[in-house]
Formats: structure tokens, sequence, C-alpha cells
């Protein structure tokens, strides 16, 4: 079996993890959902120091997806009560 070296462990959300997306534009991106009404952005390229960008919040409800717009700085979000969000990942706002 091959091995494999943990480069980091994201650690914010308080129960399991319900979605990831990634995109590779902009210097690259990761988003995390959870079962709670906060998404997580993180950057890949400082894993190993401090990986956490910030809080995109405006739900009320938990999250159930979030994801990428192509070519652009904006996230979709959907959460339980069926309440889109759009964000923006400069700025982390809600649109």
């Amino acid at each position: 079996m091959e091995e494999h070296n943990v480069i980091a462990v994201l650690k914010r959300h308080t129960s399991g993890i319900r979605s990831l997306s990634y995109i590779s534009v902009f210097g690259g991106y990761f988003l995390s959902v959870s079962h709670e009404p906060n998404i997580y952005l993180w950057s890949p390229e400082t894993a190993c120091s401090n990986p956490f960008i910030g809080s995109l919040t405006g739900h009320t409800d938990p999250v159930v997806d979030a994801k990428f717009v192509p070519k652009t700085t904006f996230v979709v979000s959907i959460d339980e009560k069926i309440a889109v969000k759009l964000f923006d990942v400069y700025t982390l706002e809600c649109k």
C-alpha cells in the first residue's frame, strides 16, 4: 500500500463536512460546507501556514451545498430552506 503524507488539516467546522468545492483560478480556493449556516473559504497555497481565508455568512439555516461560479469571483449556495445566496470571494460579502 502506498503511503501518503498529510500536508495540512483544515479545522473550522464543528460537525461533518457536507461538500467541498475547488476552483483553480485566482490562485485557487476551496469551499467547505457543513451542517451549519457558514461556508468556509480556504487557500491551498497557504495550507501549511494559515489556509483559512474567511467565512461566507448570510444563511440562517444549514447550508446544503456551495459551488464556485466559473470565470467569476462568485460562489452560489443553497441552504436547507431552499434559500439561494450569492457571495463574492474577494469581499466575503453576500450580494
